[in-house]
């Protein structure tokens, strides 16, 4: 299912329909939930998803494919862009006072889970080729970078022994951002309504295609995956300058961790 409001479920004798000299055919949101007499993909085709679909629940009596046939749920999309790095902190601190601490940068953006899918009543499946069920979640956003830290105060009644201030160094800069986590692969679930058939399933990790899936009249469906790799973090912010021209900048700030790489989620396939 998409998200959003719940739309009613739709019927179709044979889905999906590809236009002619067309090999791919993208789910929108009013495909999203559907009741499916026969699911055909020729050889050579692919179904993709469209950007504002995050999951799928079709019930489907019969799956049929050609040889190289594909289902793409990856989550295919460029590496979310870097946040800004925020602005110095401005002003100065009072007389000898070190400067405030930088703005730490902005976390990245975590990276989109593959495209779940649920296939429900499956009661045949017509193994004349081979299918590749593509599962990717996208890579996290790098963090952004720290702020600079404020100039440090400068000095006053210089050499008093009691009212004499030295000039300070220049606040620490702000830490970098942590990176954005990886997204998980698509969560697939299939159950099967009938006690025997021939067709193998396989699945696991893979950065390209999987085993099985271009040997031609295999009887393969692979479903394969690699989830997101997580953001790198943020550089640390630099240090203020100091109250005066001999005086040291502040210390820069640490770099942010990176994100975690996503999570592959294990295919489930059951008989009912």
């Amino acid at each position: 299912m998409s998200d959003g409001p719940e739309t009613e479920v739709r019927t179709e004798v044979s889905f999906p329909k590809f236009k002619p000299g067309s090999r791919e055919y993208v789910i929108t949101a009013g495909d999203a939930r559907l009741n499916i007499e026969r699911l055909h993909i020729p050889s050579d085709h692919t179904i993709k998803v469209s950007r504002d679909v995050t999951s799928i629940e079709w019930s489907v009596k019969t799956i049929s494919f050609g040889e190289r046939a594909r289902l793409d749920l990856a989550a295919r999309e460029p590496r979310p862009a870097k946040p800004a790095t925020p602005p110095a902190i401005p002003g100065q601190a009072d007389h000898g006072k070190l400067g405030r601490l930088g703005t730490p940068g902005t976390p990245g953006a975590p990276g989109r889970n593959g495209v779940s899918l649920t296939l429900l009543d499956v009661r045949e499946i017509e193994n004349l080729g081979s299918l590749w069920i593509s599962t990717d979640g996208a890579n996290g956003g790098d963090g952004g970078d720290g702020g600079q830290g404020q100039k440090g105060g400068g000095p006053r009644n210089r050499g008093l022994p009691f009212f004499g201030k030295k000039a300070a160094k220049g606040g620490y800069g702000g830490d970098g951002g942590h990176g954005g986590r990886g997204g998980d692969t698509s969560t697939v679930v299939i159950r099967l309504r009938y006690p025997h058939h021939t067709t193998t399933f396989i699945s696991g990790i893979s950065s390209g295609e999987p085993p099985g899936w271009k040997g031609g009249s295999t009887g393969v469906i692979a479903i394969y995956g690699s989830p997101g790799k997580g953001g790198r973090g943020g550089n640390g912010g630099p240090g203020g300058p100091g109250g005066e021209a001999n005086v040291p900048h502040g210390t820069p700030g640490r770099s942010g961790q990176p994100g975690p790489n996503g999570t592959y989620i294990a295919v489930v396939t059951r008989h009912d």
